[in-house]
């Protein structure tokens, strides 16, 4: 019995790209715990790392929630950036 066409099909179904899941924006005008349900079902459908999911919210956050991390100052926005970047610095270890 010939199985390579069965491990054929098994490859190219390993092979082909996943549908991605885009994360949703948020501007305050849903409840959060909408917003944040949904982008959690995203980051877990993608396998988004930390470091993905860090630039997948920040990118998501709009108008007056964006401003959210400016607001806390630079203290906040470094150690987000000291964050990415110790585990940036893990993944290659």
């Amino acid at each position: 019995m010939d199985t390579s066409s069965s491990d054929e099909d098994e490859y190219i179904q390993a092979t082909q790209p996943r549908h991605v899941l885009k994360p949703p924006k948020y501007d305050e005008t849903t409840p959060f715990e909408t917003f944040w349900a949904q982008f959690q079902n995203c980051s877990e459908c993608n396998r988004w790392t930390k470091t993905e999911q860090l630039a997948y919210l920040r990118a998501s956050l709009q108008k007056e929630a964006g401003q959210v991390l400016w607001d806390y100052g630079t203290e906040v926005t470094n150690s987000l950036k000291t964050n990415n970047n110790n585990n940036n610095n893990t993944k290659s270890i």
